[in-house]
């Protein structure tokens, strides 16, 4: 791994989801990338989408300003090694997919919409890069939609389970309820992506995992990937398109902080 510190390379993998909460300026993207590393996370983690995918959404003039080529992921990265902290893509398309090809990124995301879409999926995988995969989980279950057929579905779940992949729990609620929370699931995943405006959230799947693998032997731990997205220092807030789901900086140092005392205690 070339990003930031980590107690262990089993342990818990912080990733700070920058998502749309940059506003299309590139001063706040490079100053939430700073800010990542100075809180301690080990990545952080931009989208590429094109401007046709967000056609009619609402902020559609805000999303089609945060557009990113390659040369500007290539830039990002060159920023985020040089303070010793990684960077993971969402690609929303195959071409986004083909544009990382020759960047120098240290993981894909695949977003929960997109898990059983073999026309990204694989070819992500096929970048040879860690592949975090979400997978939309209701009541601790997956949720299988109606439209997928079985062969589909299990072909998609057995993704997430080959080498070099990670079984991402993601409630796609933004934000859900407390109640929508089930850490003995998330617990038994590789990963666990926060939808909650709440740092302690996020630190309590963490703990779970640690609690879960201490008895296990190293050989069979992974990496336990935590995606939370964050806020930027700006004001006001209303143009934050993530803003309820998006904890600031200050709880990002705080949670990275709280998880490596973890795992200095369990050992």
């Amino acid at each position: 791994m070339t990003g930031g510190f980590i107690v262990s390379k089993y342990g818990v993998y912080v990733c700070a989801e920058l998502g749309c909460n940059w506003l299309g300026k590139w001063e706040i993207l490079e100053q939430m990338v700073d800010e990542a590393a100075y809180a301690g996370a080990d990545a952080v983690k931009l989208q590429m989408f094109c401007s046709e995918e967000v056609k009619g959404h609402p902020a559609y003039d805000l999303l089609k300003k945060m557009v990113l080529s390659a040369y500007d992921v290539e830039t990002i990265c060159e920023r985020a090694h040089n303070k010793n902290i990684d960077v993971v893509v969402t690609p929303m398309n195959p071409s986004a997919v083909d544009m990382l090809k020759d960047t120098k990124i240290d993981g894909v995301k695949i977003r929960a919409k997109d898990w059983l879409r073999s026309e990204i999926v694989e070819p992500a995988m096929a970048l040879g890069k860690p592949t975090y995969i979400s997978v939309p989980y209701e009541n601790g279950v997956i949720k299988k939609p109606g439209e997928v057929d079985d062969s589909d579905f299990h072909r998609g779940f057995m993704r997430t389970k080959a080498r070099n992949t990670y079984h991402i729990m993601c409630i796609p609620k933004y934000p859900p309820s407390l109640e929508d929370l089930t850490l003995y699931v998330s617990s038994q995943v590789d990963g666990y992506s926060n939808h909650y405006p709440d740092w302690t959230i996020p630190l309590m799947a963490g703990y779970g995992k640690m609690a879960h693998d201490a008895s296990r032997p190293s050989s069979v731990r992974r990496r336990f990937y935590l995606e939370v997205h964050v806020m930027p220092v700006v004001s006001p807030f209303h143009d934050v398109l993530d803003k309820d789901v998006s904890i600031d900086f200050s709880d990002l140092k705080k949670l990275v902080t709280a998880l490596n005392n973890g795992e200095r205690a369990v050992g």
